[in-house]
C-alpha cells in the first residue's frame, strides 16, 4: 500500500482546518446554530434521576438533593480567588499610574473634567446596564424554572389520565408509556438540538394526541369516565406543548457573547475613569496613594463579581446561580414510579434504548446482510459473522452428515435457553460431544439468522466450533458442525455493528498499481487495525466499495499477499464486482451513537434495528459526535438511498432529471433553464403558425385588388363619355376649389403661427414671473434665516450673560455659605469652650435647711439650677433639687444679681419660661421626713391641680402613678427619709420615678408645665428654690 504523497498530506491538512474553523464559527458568535443546539448542555433533573431503580426501593427526599457545582463553574466566588483579584488590583495598580503619568499629559483643569463628568457619566451608565441585565436574567431564569416544572406537573398529570383510559388495552398503554419515558429522558438530560429534532420529526405530544385520537375513533360507545378522561386529555397535551415552547423560548433568550463585550468595555472605562482621577495625586515617582491603592482594589474586585455573576446567572443549568431541580424531580420521579408499578413496567425503559422504535424508511448500512435486533439473552449482535453467504455455501457443501434428533429444552440452569442435537445413543451429554443450539435454530425464516441460514453454536461459548451454515446440518457432534463448516469460522467473537461504508484502501495485486479495473480490491481504510470497533477482535471486513453484496467477507485478520487472488482466496470466493465508491466515511465509533440519534429523531428501519450499549450510545457522546457535518452526511446516506430506491422503480433517468448529485441552486438552475426551453419551443411553434396567418392575409388582398388597367377598363366600359363642355366646367370647379382650400390652408396657417406666438410670449411672461418669485422667495428666506440667526445669536447671548450671572450668583452665595459655616464652627466652637470651662467650674450644692446635698450635673446633660425645702408648718417635709439644659440654665448669665435695675419677678418669669420650653427638666425631690404613700400623693397633686389648665384625669393619674410607686418601690407603703422621687418634665408629658425606679408616665404637656410652676411660680412650695435658682443665675 503506497504511502500518501506530500500534496495528499497538505490537502488533507487544509481540509481539517477548514473544518476546524467552520465549527468554530459555528460555536461562537451571537447566532444560535445547530452545532451549539446539539452542544448545549441542559438538564432539568438531577444526575442520575433516571437511572434510579424505583421497583424496589421508593423515592425518598435524598433523591431531591441538588448535588454542588464543579469548582471550574463556582470558583468565581470562593475566597482565595476574590483575595487574588483584590491583591492582583492592589499591587498593579501603582505599575498603572506610573504607565500613565509617563505617557500623559493632561492639564488640571482637563482632569477636573473627567472627574466631574466622564467618571459618573460612565458610572450611571454602568449601573443602568447591569441592572437591565441581571433584571432579564433574574426574569429568565425565573420563568424556566417555573415552565419546566409546570411541564412535569402536567406530564405526570396526562401520564395518570392516559393509563386510566387504557388501562383496558395493554399494548396502547405500554407505547403512551414508552411516549412518557421518552419525554422524560429528554426533559431530564437531552441537548436543546436533539429535543427539537424530535419535534420535528416524531412530536412524542403529538403522537400521544394521536393514539387518543385512534382510540375515539375506535371506539363508539364510551363510559362518562373515558368521555371525561379524552376531554381533560384534548386539554392536557395542549397546555403541554405550551408550556414546552414557553420553555424553549426562555431558554434561547440567553444574552449574546456581545452584551458580555459591551459590560467589559464599561467596566474598563469605570477603572480608566478612576485612575485618571488618580494621577493628580499621585507622588514625584508616579506612586499612588495608599488609599488610592485600596479604592481600587475594591473596585475591581466588585466589578469582577458582577461580571461573573452576570455570566453564571447567563446558564440556569450549571454554575452558582442555577435553577432548582426539586419540583421537576419530584414529578418525573412519580412518573416513574407509577409506570414501575404497571404489569408492563419491566418492558418500559427510560435509557437509550427506550427510544427504539419502528420507523418507515430504509437501511443505514445492510443490504444482502441484515443487521439483527438482539433479545435479552443473546451475547452478540450484528451481521452475520463468519464468511459470507457464497463462502460459507461452499464450504458447507464439503461435508453432509446424515442424522440427527432434536431434543425438548433442558434444564436452563445447565445449559441455557438452549435446544441440543444428540449423538447416536440418544443422551444428550454435552461432554459427549452432543452440541447445543439456539433455541430457535430449526426456523427457516427465524428474524435472528439470514433467511435460510442457522446459527449452529456449542453452549454459547461462541468459540472456534461455531458457524452460520445453510439450513439445519445432518449429523451430530462438534465434528459433525466443523465439517459442514470446513474451517474455524469463529474467534472469541464479540458484539459489533457493521461498518458503514467509507474511504477505502487498496489491496494492489502485483503489479503494485492500484487499478479497480485491473482486479484490485478497495477495503476499509483500517483494515489492518486488530483492534477496530467496526470490527471484531482479530477480523477485518473485505467488501469491494461497501456495497455489502456475496462477494464480501469477515476474514481472521489481514490478508497476506496481494490482489483479487488472495483476497479470494482468503474469503473462498471472488471479491471485486464493478463496485462504485461509496459516500464518504462517519468517525470511527460513531455508528452506534448515529443509530442513536437517528432513533429518537424520527429516522429508523423496520427491518433493521440497532441496540446499542448504554455505555457506547449515552447522550452526551451521541451530542458530541454528531456535530453539524456528521448529522449532514447521515441525511445525505438517507437521501441517496431513497433515490436509489426510486431509481429501481423509475428507472436511472428519472435521476438524471430530478435531483441527482446537484445542490438546490443547480436545481432552479434547472428548472429555469427547462422554462426557457419551453417559452423557446411555443415561441418556435407559434412564429410559423402566424407567418401562415400573414401569409394567407396577403394572399386573400391579393386576390380582391384591382390593378391600374382593369381600372381603366372598367372605366371604359361603365363610364359615359362627356362632352368637352361639360370637362370645362368640371375643370374651372376644380381650380376654385383649389384656390378656396389654398387660401383656406393659408389663413389656418396664419392663424396657427399667431397661436404659437402667443402661446410662447405668454411662456416668457410666465417663466419671468416666475423667476421674480423665486428671487422674492429666495430674499424673504434669506431675511427670515438672518432673522432666526439673529434671534438665535441674542439667545446665546442673553444665555451666556445669565450663566456668568448664575454662576457669579452661585460663586457669591458658596463664598456667603462657607463664611457662614465658619462662623458657626467658630460659634460650636467657643460655646463648647465655654461648656467645657463651665462643666469644670460646678460644684454641688447642699440644701442650707436640711444638710441635703445635690450633684450639679446629672448623667443625661441635666445641670443643677437650684436647692430648696419644702415645709410644713415648722417641719421640713424634703429638699428638692431643679436640673435642666445648659441652655437654661445660662439664659440669665449675663443679668448679675448686682445688676442695676434688675428686677427679680422679672428675671424669674423669664427663667420659668426657659425651663418650660427647654427639651427636659428635672425636679428631685429627697424626703427628709417620713410621709405616708397617700400624703405624698395627695399633696403634689394638690399642688398640681390649681395650676393644670387640662383635662383632671391626668392630675387623677399622676396621683395614683405616685400612690401605687411609693407602693410597689418602699415597703410598708411610705416615702421613709432618704426617699427620692424624680419628676422628668418635657413637652410630651411627665415621667415619675422612686428611687432610680421608673414608676410610671403621663403623656401631657400641660401637666408637665403645671408641674414646672408648682416650684417655679411666684406662688412656689418652695421659694427658697426660686431664691437659690435666682442666686445661681
Amino acid at each position: 500500500m503506497a504511502a500518501p504523497s506530500f500534496g495528499d498530506a497538505l490537502s488533507t491538512f487544509r481540509e481539517d482546518m477548514t473544518n476546524m474553523m467552520e465549527r468554530t464559527k459555528a460555536s461562537t458568535g451571537d447566532t444560535e446554530s445547530d452545532v451549539q443546539l446539539l452542544k448545549s448542555k441542559r438538564n432539568y433533573a438531577n444526575d442520575g434521576l433516571i437511572e434510579r431503580d424505583v421497583t424496589d426501593t421508593p423515592p425518598v427526599l435524598d433523591d431531591l438533593n441538588q448535588p454542588d457545582p464543579p469548582f471550574s463553574e463556582s470558583y468565581w466566588v470562593s475566597p482565595p480567588f476574590r483575595m487574588l483579584v483584590i491583591g492582583g488590583a492592589f499591587f498593579f495598580f501603582p505599575f498603572l499610574t506610573t504607565f500613565l503619568i509617563n505617557i500623559i499629559d493632561i492639564d488640571e483643569n482637563e482632569y477636573e473634567i473627567i472627574n466631574g463628568q466622564f467618571g459618573p457619566s460612565v458610572s450611571v451608565l454602568y449601573g443602568t446596564f447591569v441592572a437591565l441585565t441581571l433584571e432579564i436574567l433574574y426574569k429568565r431564569q425565573c420563568n424556566i424554572q417555573e415552565n419546566s416544572t409546570l411541564e412535569a406537573s402536567l406530564l405526570a398529570q396526562v401520564t395518570q389520565n392516559v393509563l386510566s383510559l387504557f388501562r383496558d388495552d395493554a399494548i396502547v398503554a405500554r407505547e403512551a408509556s414508552q411516549i412518557v419515558a421518552d419525554q422524560v429522558r429528554v426533559i431530564a438530560s437531552r441537548s436543546r438540538g436533539a429535543e427539537m429534532l424530535t419535534i420535528m420529526r416524531a412530536d412524542p405530544y403529538a403522537r400521544m394526541l394521536s393514539l387518543v385520537d385512534r382510540f375515539q375513533k375506535s371506539t363508539n360507545d364510551f363510559t362518562l369516565q373515558e368521555e371525561a378522561l379524552i376531554e381533560c386529555l384534548r386539554g392536557e397535551i395542549p397546555q403541554l406543548m405550551e408550556s414546552r415552547a414557553k420553555r424553549l423560548s426562555d431558554e434561547a433568550s440567553e444574552l449574546p457573547p456581545t452584551h458580555y463585550l459591551v459590560l467589559s468595555l464599561l467596566t474598563g472605562l469605570s477603572l480608566i475613569g478612576f485612575t485618571s482621577a488618580t494621577l493628580t495625586i499621585v507622588d514625584e515617582n508616579g506612586k499612588p496613594p495608599l488609599e488610592s491603592r485600596l479604592v481600587f482594589a475594591g473596585l475591581t474586585a466588585i466589578f469582577f463579581l458582577f461580571y461573573n455573576f452576570c455570566r453564571d446567572l447567563n446558564n440556569p443549568f450549571g454554575g452558582v446561580y442555577q435553577i432548582k431541580r426539586a419540583g421537576a424531580d419530584a414529578f418525573l420521579l412519580q412518573i416513574k414510579s407509577t409506570l414501575a408499578s404497571q404489569p408492563f413496567g419491566p418492558e418500559v425503559r427510560f435509557d437509550s434504548g427506550g427510544f427504539r422504535q419502528s420507523f418507515d424508511g430504509p437501511d443505514l448500512a445492510c443490504e444482502d446482510e441484515c443487521v439483527l435486533e438482539c433479545e435479552d439473552d443473546d451475547e452478540f449482535c450484528g451481521p452475520a459473522f463468519g464468511m459470507s453467504q457464497n463462502a460459507l455455501a461452499s464450504a458447507a457443501a464439503a461435508a453432509t452428515p446424515t442424522t440427527a434428533t432434536v431434543m425438548p429444552k433442558v434444564d436452563a440452569a445447565e445449559a441455557g435457553d438452549k435446544e441440543m442435537i444428540c449423538d447416536d445413543d440418544e443422551e444428550c451429554d454435552p461432554d459427549d460431544g452432543d452440541v447445543y443450539l439456539l433455541d430457535d435454530w430449526d426456523d427457516g425464516d427465524d428474524e435472528n439468522d439470514p433467511d435460510g441460514w442457522e446459527y449452529y453454536d456449542d453452549y454459547g461459548d461462541y468459540d472456534d466450533d461455531d458457524a452460520y451454515l445453510p439450513g439445519a446440518v445432518e449429523g451430530t457432534g462438534t465434528a459433525a458442525v466443523a465439517a459442514a463448516a470446513g474451517a474455524s469460522v469463529m474467534k472469541n467473537a464479540e458484539k459489533s455493528a457493521p461498518p458503514l461504508p467509507g474511504v477505502k484502501e487498496m489491496i494492489c495485486d502485483d503489479d503494485e498499481e492500484c487499478d479497480p479495473d485491473d482486479g484490485d480490491v478497495y477495503l476499509l481504510d483500517d483494515w489492518d487495525d486488530g483492534d477496530d470497533e467496526n470490527d471484531p477482535d482479530g477480523w477485518e471486513y473485505y467488501d469491494d466499495y461497501g456495497d455489502y453484496d456475496d462477494d464480501d467477507a469477515y476474514l481472521p485478520g489481514a490478508v497476506e499477499g496481494t490482489g483479487t487472488a488472495a483476497v479470494a482466496a482468503a474469503a473462498g470466493a471472488s471479491v471485486m464486482k464493478n463496485a462504485e465508491k461509496s459516500a464518504p466515511p462517519l468517525p470511527p465509533g460513531s455508528d452506534p451513537a448515529l443509530l442513536y440519534f437517528l432513533g429518537t429523531s424520527g429516522f429508523g428501519a423496520t427491518s433493521c434495528v440497532y441496540d446499542v450499549e448504554k455505555s457506547t450510545a449515552n447522550m452526551e457522546e451521541a451530542d458530541l459526535l454528531l456535530g453539524s457535518t456528521e448529522v449532514l452526511r447521515a441525511e445525505e446516506l438517507f437521501r441517496r438511498k431513497k433515490l436509489a430506491e426510486k431509481r429501481s422503480r423509475f428507472g436511472e433517468d428519472w435521476e438524471r432529471e430530478s435531483l441527482g448529485e446537484r445542490d438546490v441552486q443547480t436545481l432552479r438552475d434547472l428548472d429555469e433553464r427547462k422554462e426557457q426551453e419551453r417559452f423557446a419551443a411555443r415561441e418556435t411553434v407559434k412564429r410559423p403558425r402566424e407567418q401562415c396567418r400573414e401569409k394567407e392575409r396577403f394572399a386573400s388582398d391579393e386576390s380582391t385588388r384591382l390593378t391600374e388597367d382593369d381600372v381603366d377598363e372598367l372605366v371604359e366600359k361603365v363610364l359615359i363619355p362627356q362632352d368637352k363642355k361639360e370637362q370645362e366646367k368640371a375643370t374651372a370647379a376644380e381650380a376654385e376649389a383649389e384656390a378656396k382650400r389654398l387660401a383656406e390652408e393659408e389663413a389656418r396657417l396664419r392663424a396657427r403661427e399667431e397661436e404659437l406666438q402667443k402661446r410662447a410670449r405668454e411662456e416668457e411672461a410666465a417663466a419671468a414671473e416666475a423667476e421674480a418669485k423665486r428671487a422674492a422667495e429666495e430674499e424673504e428666506e434669506a431675511m427670515k434665516a438672518a432673522k432666526v440667526e439673529a434671534e438665535a445669536k441674542a439667545k446665546r447671548d442673553a444665555e451666556e450673560a445669565a450663566a456668568a450671572r448664575k454662576a457669579a450668583k452661585e460663586a457669591t452665595e458658596a463664598e456667603q455659605r462657607r463664611k457662614e459655616e465658619a462662623e458657626e464652627e467658630e460659634r460650636r466652637r467657643r460655646e463648647l469652650a465655654a461648656r467645657e470651662a463651665y462643666d469644670s467650674s460646678l460644684s454641688a450644692l447642699k440644701d442650707p435647711a436640711t444638710g441635703v446635698s445635690f450633684p450639679p450635673k446629672l448623667e443625661d446633660d441635666l445641670y443643677l439650677m437650684g436647692v430648696g425645702v419644702r415645709r410644713k408648718a415648722i417641719i421640713n417635709v424634703y429638699s428638692v433639687g431643679a436640673y435642666s439644659s445648659y441652655e437654661a440654665r445660662t439664659c440669665l448669665s449675663g443679668d448679675s444679681s448686682s445688676s442695676p435695675g434688675r428686677n427679680k419677678n422679672d428675671v424669674l418669669e423669664r427663667l420659668q419660661s426657659a425651663v418650660k420650653s427647654a427639651d427636659r427638666t428635672s425636679f428631685i425631690l429627697n424626703m427628709t421626713f417620713k410621709a405616708s404613700a397617700e400624703a405624698m400623693a395627695g399633696a403634689i397633686a394638690d399642688s398640681v391641680a390649681p395650676r393644670h389648665a387640662g383635662d383632671q384625669t391626668n392630675v387623677d393619674e399622676l396621683k395614683k402613678i405616685i400612690l401605687e410607686g411609693v407602693k410597689k418601690v418602699k415597703k410598708g407603703g411610705a416615702a421613709t427619709k432618704g426617699t427620692t422621687f424624680r419628676f422628668d418634665c418635657d413637652k410630651d408629658g411627665l415621667s415619675v420615678s422612686v428611687d432610680r425606679e421608673n414608676v410610671g408616665r403621663v403623656a401631657s404637656r400641660t401637666l408637665s408645665g403645671a408641674f414646672c410652676d408648682v416650684f417655679l411660680d411666684d406662688k412656689a412650695v418652695s421659694p427658697a428654690l426660686r431664691d437659690s435658682i435666682y442666686g445661681n443665675c
